[in-house]
């Protein structure tokens, strides 16, 4: 199964050059920025755009949804000078 918390999808979709933005109330640190890797439907009916994660211990990478913070999800033409930097920082 795709996703986080057990949720299950009945479609997905790429999303290309599609971010989630997220603005640290810290004005001083730069935006963090998530790829959308694809959007997908929910067993809710919900669209949920999906990060790819991968880590120590994990034998293949999966899809959840961003972090439950307060954010955007952005195409690359809006994203401003110091969101772009941040689409290349892993």
């Amino acid at each position: 199964m795709i996703g986080s918390n057990e949720r299950k999808y009945s479609q997905i979709v790429p999303a290309l050059d599609w971010f989630f933005v997220h603005r640290d109330s810290a004005s001083d640190r730069p935006p963090t920025v998530w790829r959308i890797a694809v959007w997908a439907i929910d067993d809710e009916g919900q669209v949920q755009g999906l990060i790819s994660v991968s880590g120590p211990g994990q034998a293949t990478p999966k899809f959840v949804r961003p972090p439950s913070i307060p954010g955007a999800y952005l195409y690359i033409d809006q994203l401003d000078d110091a969101e772009r930097k941040q689409t290349g920082v892993r």
